[in-house]
């Protein structure tokens, strides 16, 4: 997108030709690289929850200036010499046939520096770079999308409304599991998900899947309370089996008393703690089972949900092809806070619903 004649939210000043301009992943807001590391972070960073998105209808320009080419650069310091190479890259001068800069070893016959250009942000970085030094994005050989290239996945790729290059940039490393995923809820195919499946409602939370999240944890949290009792039978079980199988062992072990305890004994409140504690395993284990199957069982469709209905947003509010590519792999990270912090949570809803249950049983 062209900024120019536009002002800069920080200082004001009006964007001119050759400005270093920095675009909020964000909400698309555009700063001077130096105004945006004198303020810190965005200068809309405050209104980021309500789905701020920055409009350039909305802005204020001034009367539009004629663009003027910028005139090409010339070192007044360094004479011209038909018997030699000025380096383009250092400017100094070196013989009229050699190949490279003596100086800064840059190939002569290049006019310019080689650089790989980010999908992601639109920034130039050396060749050699495998990261993009502006936002961290891996850069391919190519410059196309370094989610896709490599993968044998053709960007362009109709899935639904939107390309496998935007699922991609999405994704992003998770790209080669996923949208085979998203191919086949397009097609009505069933999919399921390992990491829903072993990780619940903890997994929804970490893909900023937040309202499912919190729904699906709240209902586990509910449903092991309800089964406390089974739980309590559990506890109650494994206790008295440790404190009437101990003395037995401990006489066993003593070649004195070894022969008043007979291994019968020891069987009898072995098949007696069984027989108190399968039936209610049973049924906690397949309860836990049928919760994990539920997450792993709808995670990648809400997810694709999910997804499109970002892609949306973005789509609609941007038009520039670099700040959608930029927005749309930022919305697609993820939270390791939200993880951890669903942990926490698990713990403090029991906590809550044991505190609440005490209270009832003393007023009752």
């Amino acid at each position: 997108m062209n900024y120019y004649n536009l002002p800069c939210p920080v200082c004001g000043g009006i964007f001119k030709d050759g400005d270093d301009i920095v675009v909020c992943p964000e909400c698309a807001t555009p700063h001077h690289r130096e105004c945006w590391h004198k303020n810190g972070c965005c200068i809309n960073s405050e209104l980021h929850s309500t789905d701020f998105v920055w409009d350039r209808k909305a802005q204020k320009t001034e009367e539009s200036v004629p663009e003027t080419p910028t005139p090409e650069t010339h070192n007044p310091f360094v004479e011209e010499n038909p018997d030699t190479t000025v380096c383009h890259i250092c400017g100094s001068e070196n013989p009229k046939d050699a190949l490279h800069c003596g100086n800064c070893g840059a190939l002569f016959g290049e006019t310019e520096n080689p650089t790989k250009k980010c999908h992601i942000c639109g920034t130039d970085n050396p060749a050699g770079r495998l990261n993009c030094h502006e936002c961290g994005a891996p850069l391919s050989e190519n410059g196309g999308n370094p989610f896709t290239s490599n993968l044998g996945i053709d960007e362009n790729e109709k899935i639904g409304y939107y390309t496998a290059g935007d699922y991609a940039l999405y994704t992003q490393l998770n790209a080669k599991r996923y949208i085979p995923k998203f191919r086949n809820i397009e097609n009505k195919k069933l999919t399921f998900n390992w990491g829903a499946f072993f990780f619940g409602a903890s997994w929804f939370l970490f893909r900023k899947i937040y309202k499912v999240g919190i729904i699906l944890l709240t209902v586990f949290v509910s449903v092991t309370m309800m089964t406390a009792p089974l739980q309590d039978n559990v506890l109650t079980a494994t206790d008295e089996f440790y404190s009437q199988s101990q003395p037995l062992l401990s006489a066993l072990e003593n070649p004195e008393t070894a022969s008043t305890v007979s291994e019968e004994q020891l069987m009898q409140v072995i098949d007696k703690y069984y027989s108190a504690v399968a039936k209610p395993m049973l049924i906690l284990g397949a309860i836990l089972l049928l919760e994990r199957l539920i997450c792993g069982f709808i995670a990648d469709k809400i997810y694709y949900k999910k997804i499109n209905a970002d892609l949306k947003i973005v789509d609609e509010t941007v038009e520039d092809r670099g700040v959608k590519n930029l927005m749309i792999a930022r919305r697609g990270s993820v939270s390791f806070l939200a993880y951890f912090a669903a942990s926490l949570g698990e713990q403090a809803l029991l906590s809550l619903f044991v505190s609440l249950a005490d209270m009832l049983s003393d007023i009752i």
